[in-house]
């Protein structure tokens, strides 16, 4: 009698170790790449840390960030509330940072994930990180560096892209477009000081928009394509 009841017990042990296993959310997570925009900050920059990341189950669009900083380390930490559909899940994440003294810095990124609904904890398996170092340069006059001021609307865009340039800027310049991943998928000749840009092939999303003029000299913005 006594072996029957350990036998259903250790079942029914079983049992609940199962169910547990197939309704704990999943930890696993991938960062796929980190990107500084811009690519080479100064002095007087925002700098926005573009985290491209994939889950193995979504959704994945509820979730909180944050950035401290001590000293030249930078940390960033992600959590992403997870659910429970077998879908991949691919997401943008953007860590905005304010001017930084001139310097070598480093970013620490975490990123952990959770269970639905929000607000989620972070599960017991450790979520992956990365490490990545730039640098801010010391600010320099706009004549030296030849600088080139524009702007750049709507943002979200849609099917155009629309620049206005200082009218005092020597034509013609060039309008690049680049993937987070540092592809570059557009290059056009810019003829006017106000102009547009088609981008209605493209795939929605974040990109890097820059504009070179004939020094090589360039500024860069974050752009997003999204269409209702």
């Amino acid at each position: 009698m006594m072996n029957e009841m350990l036998k259903k017990l250790l079942r029914c042990v079983l049992l609940l170790l199962a169910v547990i296993v197939c309704f704990s959310p999943v930890h696993a997570q991938w960062i796929n790449s980190v990107s500084i925009i811009p690519a080479n900050p100064t002095s007087s920059d925002s700098i926005m840390v573009v985290a491209d990341l994939t889950f193995p189950s979504a959704s994945c669009d509820s979730k909180t960030t944050s950035v401290s900083i001590n000293g030249n380390t930078i940390f960033g930490n992600a959590l992403h509330c997870v659910g429970v559909l077998t879908v991949i899940c691919s997401i943008t994440d953007t860590f905005y940072i304010n001017p930084l003294s001139a310097g070598t810095y480093t970013f620490e990124l975490q990123v952990d994930a959770g269970a639905l609904p929000a607000p989620c904890t972070p599960g017991i398996v450790p979520g992956p990180n990365s490490s990545t170092t730039f640098v801010v340069s010391p600010l320099v006059s706009t004549d030296e560096i030849g600088n080139i001021s524009f702007i750049q609307y709507p943002n979200p865009a849609s099917n155009h892209v629309y620049l206005e340039i200082d009218n005092g800027i020597i034509l013609p310049l060039y309008f690049e477009l680049f993937t987070i991943d540092g592809k570059l998928i557009l290059r056009q000749e810019i003829v006017r000081h106000n102009d547009k840009i088609y981008v209605g092939s493209l795939a929605e999303g974040n990109y890097v928009a820059r504009i070179i003029n004939q020094k090589t000299s360039l500024s860069e913005k974050l752009i997003t394509i999204d269409r209702p």
